[in-house]
C-alpha cells in the first residue's frame, strides 16, 4: 500500500490523515518541493480555505504532508507494478507528479489536466503544462486518469492539452501583433467553442487569458 500526492494543492493530499490513522506505516509520496512548502505555511493555509468553502464541514481534518520525496525519473515497485515519476519542472503548478504505470499502460495526470473540466493554473506554466501532456501521451499509455473527471483513453490527455495549445498560441499572438489581453478575448472565444460547456469553463477563462498574457511577455524578454 501506498499514497500518492500529485501536488501541493490541498484537496489532492488532505485526506493523507484518514490514510495514515488507518495504516500508520503508509509511505506517502509527493514531489520533493510539496512537503517543505506544506510545512512552510500551505498545509495550514489549504485547511483554512476548505473549512471556508465546506462551512467547517472538515473541522478536525489535520496537516499530513508527504513524507518520502521523488522526482522525475524515479521508479518505485509497489504491489508487483512500476510506477515511474514523471516531473517537468512547472505545469499546472511547479510540483506535479504524473504516474506511469508502465505495466498496465496507465498515466495518472493529476491537475495536468482536467476532462470535462477546466482547471486553474495560477502559478504554474501553459508552455510547461503542455509540454507535460505531450510526455504522458508519449508514454504509449491507453487509459488517463484526470485529476478532476472522467477516466479514458488518449483523448483525455489530448483534449486538455489542445485546450491549453489554442488558448496560450492564440493569446501570445495577440500580444506579439500588440493587443490588450480584453482584445484577445473575442478573437479566442470561437476557438474555444469544444470546450466551452466544460465545468469551470466560464469561471476560469479570464484567469487564464490573464495568465497566459503574463507568461507570453516574460517570453518575449
Amino acid at each position: 500500500l501506498a499514497v500518492f500526492n500529485t501536488h501541493i494543492h490541498g484537496d489532492h493530499w488532505l485526506g493523507n490523515q484518514a490514510i495514515r490513522a488507518k495504516y500508520p506505516a503508509v509511505p506517502i509520496y509527493g514531489h520533493e518541493r510539496v512537503a517543505p512548502k506544506v510545512r512552510a505555511g500551505a498545509g495550514a493555509e489549504w485547511v483554512q480555505m476548505l473549512l471556508r468553502m465546506t462551512e467547517q464541514a472538515i473541522a478536525g481534518t489535520e496537516v499530513v504532508g508527504p513524507d518520502h520525496p521523488v522526482n522525475d525519473g524515479d521508479e518505485l515497485a509497489i504491489g508487483g507494478l512500476t510506477y515511474r515519476v514523471m516531473h517537468n519542472d512547472k505545469a499546472h503548478t511547479d510540483t506535479d507528479i504524473m504516474l506511469h504505470v508502465q505495466e498496465k499502460g496507465v498515466v495518472f495526470l493529476g491537475d495536468n489536466a482536467g476532462h470535462q473540466r477546466i482547471l486553474r493554473l495560477e502559478g504554474g506554466s501553459f508552455t510547461g503544462n503542455i509540454e507535460a501532456l505531450g510526455q504522458a501521451l508519449a508514454t504509449g499509455a491507453t487509459v488517463f486518469v484526470p485529476g478532476h473527471g472522467p477516466s479514458g483513453g488518449a483523448e483525455v490527455a489530448e483534449r486538455y492539452r489542445d485546450y491549453l495549445d489554442t488558448l496560450y498560441g492564440t493569446v501570445q499572438q495577440g500580444f506579439d501583433d500588440g493587443l490588450a489581453d480584453f482584445e484577445i478575448r473575442p478573437l479566442l472565444l470561437p476557438k474555444l467553442e469544444p470546450w466551452q460547456q466544460w465545468a469551470g469553463f466560464d469561471i476560469e477563462l479570464g484567469r487564464h487569458i490573464s495568465g497566459a498574457y503574463l507568461e507570453a511577455e516574460r517570453a518575449a524578454f
